[in-house]
């Protein structure tokens, strides 16, 4: 229906290439995410352990102090026996996947008393680990509240070090450093890397979830659509933008498009993002919405010819951009879209348009495109630098149709419209075989 060039995918812990260039081979289809080290089943959080006297102590008796009250790592077994029993990472892998199962219950949920919520994930947790029951409800609620803790924390040091990442750092290093700075602060090693599997398929239902219901308000006409499903760090977003003249239904239909292609070709990604000409989709467990346009993805896609008369085409051009880019920029919080033309030399036309996404400031958008338009190439008939916050293009032939109007027609009073004919069944109208998708 679509045809594709370039496909590719990236999770937002990915790995840079000079060009910015992410291809999904690179990944594969394995769940677990890159970069992290999974433990072996019986593997033991390594930790301290108390010593014990091997007969009566010979030492006067002390005055009795109050006993602390036991670390979530190690409890002692149910039963009366003084045995202190430590934590396995298939523990933990079994309790998390165990209270995932029960919160998410479509009939109970976490809207049940607790005594019975943990009740039920003990069951679950004991028929797992086929030992019996050897751990109270209080320890596992204790344990889950630690271990929850620790992930939140690992999290918020993950997303802080991908945030302020330095080009051409790869996910792999971003973890360890991750890994490092956890150990530093808390003097502890990171060990819930098989929780943080469970925990990803979690990102998953929501994702799709999310995906699926992008564009079920059919009032927008602006071309901009945002959903935001889950809790953090299961929080799926996605944005999806469409040109400033695509008309609402076509819209939808090539973002649910985009939609499919993404999760046919990136089917175990947390992240990725994808151009159609009329359209362009982006999720990620990372907020998209309102926060600083990224530019390290980027594609640029020049006109493999030159224009005649270079000098006066690259005058005219840059003019174009440079009113584009501030009227684009200058939009309102419904769309940041400019589109228009001059003449080039030998009566030449010369068509552009830039976009951003509405929730940027005037600022961000006009920095955004800036950047985009110092990539292009100087002398090229055409050329099209996308970013996930913002496009720019131009070429020698009209691309585009007239902007769609932000309000409604209004409908003739007297007699009603006659029926029009239906879209295409890519729900896309282009020009000169334009009908492509990039996906990064």
């Amino acid at each position: 229906m679509n045809p594709f060039f370039d496909s590719n995918c990236y999770r937002p812990n990915f790995d840079s290439s000079p060009q910015g260039f992410y291809t999904f081979a690179d990944y594969g289809s394995s769940p677990q995410p890159h970069g992290f080290t999974q433990l072996s089943q019986d593997e033991v959080v390594p930790e301290t352990q108390p010593t014990t006297n091997a007969g009566p102590s010979t030492q006067p008796k002390q005055k009795r102090r109050h006993r602390r009250k036991q670390a979530a790592d190690t409890e002692p077994a149910v039963g009366g026996s003084s045995r202190i029993e430590k934590w396995t990472t298939e523990e933990e892998f079994q309790l998390t996947k165990a209270w995932i199962d029960v919160s998410e219950d479509p009939i109970v949920g976490r809207n049940q008393k607790g005594p019975d919520f943990w009740s039920k994930i003990r069951n679950q947790f004991f028929q797992a680990m086929g030992r019996g029951e050897y751990r109270t409800n209080d320890m596992l609620s204790s344990k889950w509240r630690d271990m929850n803790l620790k992930v939140r924390k690992f999290n918020g040091i993950y997303s802080q070090k991908w945030q302020t990442r330095r080009s051409g750092q790869s996910d792999a290093i971003i973890e360890r450093e991750a890994e490092e700075q956890y150990r530093e602060e808390f003097n502890a090693h990171f060990s819930l890397q098989r929780s943080m599997l469970v925990l990803f398929n979690t990102y998953q239902t929501n994702l799709d979830d999310a995906l699926s219901s992008l564009t079920s308000d059919t009032s927008i006409r602006y071309g901009f659509y945002n959903r935001s499903v889950g809790q953090i760090p299961n929080q799926a977003n996605a944005i999806g933008l469409c040109r400033g003249d695509v008309e609402p239904a076509d819209c939808r239909g090539c973002l649910n498009e985009a939609r499919r292609r993404l999760r046919e070709i990136c089917p175990d990604q947390k992240g990725a993002i994808g151009w159609y000409d009329n359209c362009m989709l982006r999720y990620s467990n990372v907020t998209i919405l309102g926060t600083a346009p990224d530019t390290t993805l980027t594609r640029i896609l020049p006109n493999p010819n030159n224009a005649s008369n270079i000098d006066q085409f690259i005058q005219a051009v840059n003019q174009l951009l440079d009113q584009l880019r501030t009227d684009a920029s200058s939009g309102g919080s419904l769309r940041k879209y400019a589109s228009d033309n001059t003449t080039g030399p030998g009566s030449t036309r010369i068509f552009g348009y830039a976009q951003c996404t509405p929730d940027l400031t005037e600022n961000q958008c006009y920095n955004c495109l800036n950047t985009a338009i110092d990539f292009i190439p100087d002398g090229r008939r055409g050329a099209r630098v996308y970013y996930p916050s913002c496009i720019v293009r131009y070429e020698d032939y009209r691309f585009f149709n007239d902007t769609v109007n932000l309000a409604p027609p209004t409908p003739p009073p007297t007699q009603s419209s006659p029926p029009t004919s239906p879209p295409s069944p890519s729900g896309i109208h282009l020009a000169h075989g334009d009908d492509q998708l990039i996906i990064l």
